[in-house]
């Protein structure tokens, strides 16, 4: 597998990050394909960078961007772990958009706007963008 592929898309933020916002999941997740497979980036990180990830472990990001891929701000552990990182940094939450944003979202949607520069703009997925516009998401919101 090569590094070029994972890298190509990277760019460094100020905190270090490894920003990786290519072929994003709904999830803000970067998934990559290597040998016919997707992979998530910061997954495939680990495993070149440290070691592969052990059997029943995740791998939990220390900077909490889940675009990520910095080998350095990346640690295994186990699902109680990072539901554990979750609740004490405060992201039990996971909500990112509000109504209003929704709402926005849909009107720019409709005006023409991108679905990418839709997603930039309100720093969510390109499949969030397009499950709202589709009313798979926010389906009481109009």
């Amino acid at each position: 597998m090569s590094l070029c592929r994972l890298l190509f898309h990277v760019k460094v933020s100020s905190s270090g990050c490894w920003e990786r916002r290519s072929n994003m999941n709904r999830n803000g997740y970067s998934r990559l394909y290597m040998n016919g497979k997707r992979v998530m980036a910061h997954i495939y990180s680990y495993e070149v960078y440290k070691r592969k990830v052990p059997k029943g472990h995740v791998i939990r990001h220390t900077c909490d961007n889940r675009c990520c891929c910095n080998p350095d701000h990346l640690v295994s552990g186990t699902e109680v772990q990072n539901m554990r990182d979750r609740t004490i940094r405060g992201r039990h939450n996971t909500q990112k958009l509000n109504k209003k944003e929704v709402s926005d979202i849909r009107y720019y949607k409709g005006k023409g706007v991108s679905t990418r520069s839709l997603a930039e703009e309100f720093n969510v997925s390109a499949g969030t963008i397009r499950d709202i516009c589709a009313f798979r998401t926010w389906q009481n919101i109009s």
